[in-house]
C-alpha cells in the first residue's frame, strides 16, 4: 500500500487537477508532500516500535494510512489533498520499517536471505503497477477510488496483524532528539529538493540550495550518530 501510493496518482494528476480547478503541474505537491513526510518520519519508527510495541505501532500506522487515504478521496481542494497526503506519508513511514522489523527481529540467520526476498519482491512490483492502475481507475471510474481501494486492504492487514503478530518491545533509552532532527530534516530537505528539481525548471538555484542544506544536515547526522548512544 505504501509503495503503491507513492506512484499511483502520477497518471491521474490531470483528472484530479481538473476537479480542484488548478493546473496539473500544481498537483505534483501531492506526490512531493507524501514522499517528504515518509522520509521525515522514518527515523522515528524504530524507537516508537521499541517503546510501545511493534504490533501496536504497526497497526496504528496502517490505521492512520487508511484513514488518510479516505481523507484524500474526500478532499475538494489542493490544500486538503496535500494535508491528507502528509498524514498518509506519516502512516507509511511508520508502517514499512516496523513491518520489516516485525519479520526480521526473531528470524534465524539461515532464513534471512529468503525472507528478505519474500518481503521485497512484491513491493518492487508496486512502482510498475501504480501508474497503470492509477490511470485506469481515473479514466474508467473515479480518481477517489485510487485511495478508497486502501480501505479493504487496510482492514485485512489490521485483522491479520492482530492474529499473527506479537507485541514485542525493545530496550528503550533516551530519545535522540538531535539525531532525529538531523536525519529527519536532512532527508526531508534532500527529498524535497529533488522533487522541486524534477517539477520546476525555473527554480534551479533554490532546488540545489535545498538539496545542499539537506546534504549538510545529513553529514552532521552521520557525525552525530557515530558518537550518540
Amino acid at each position: 500500500m505504501e509503495i503503491l501510493d507513492a506512484t499511483v496518482i502520477t497518471t491521474a494528476l490531470p483528472v484530479i487537477a481538473a476537479d480542484f480547478n488548478v493546473p496539473a503541474a500544481h498537483l505534483s505537491i501531492g506526490v512531493s508532500a507524501y514522499l517528504v513526510a515518509v522520509t521525515l518520519f522514518i527515523p522515528l519508527s524504530g524507537y516508537a516500535a521499541d517503546k510501545f510495541g511493534a504490533r501496536t505501532i504497526f497497526i496504528a500506522a496502517i490505521a492512520v494510512f487508511t484513514l488518510a487515504s479516505v481523507l484524500c478521496g474526500l478532499s475538494t481542494t489542493l490544500f486538503e489533498f496535500t494535508l491528507s497526503r502528509i498524514l498518509q506519508g506519516l502512516g507509511g513511514a511508520m508502517m514499512v520499517p516496523v513491518g520489516r522489523l516485525v519479520v526480521l527481529r526473531d528470524l534465524p540467520k539461515e532464513k534471512l536471505v529468503k525472507t528478505v526476498a519474500i518481503i521485497t519482491w512484491p513491493a518492487l512490483s508496486a512502482p510498475l503497477l501504480g501508474p497503470v492502475l492509477g490511470g485506469y481507475i481515473a479514466t474508467h471510474f473515479s480518481w477517489q477510488w485510487i485511495f478508497y481501494m486502501n480501505i479493504p486492504l487496510g482492514i485485512i492487514a489490521i485483522i491479520a496483524s492482530l492474529y499473527l503478530l506479537r507485541n514485542t518491545k525493545g530496550d528503550v533509552g533516551k530519545f535522540d532528539v538531535k539525531g532525529f532532527l538531523l536525519t529527519g530534516v536532512g532527508f526531508a530537505l534532500f527529498m524535497a529538493g529533488i522533487e522541486f528539481l524534477a517539477s520546476t525548471s525555473d527554480k534551479l538555484l533554490q532546488s540545489l540550495g535545498i538539496i545542499t542544506i539537506g546534504l549538510v544536515l545529513m553529514i552532521f547526522a552521520i557525525r552525530h550518530v557515530k558518537k550518540a548512544k
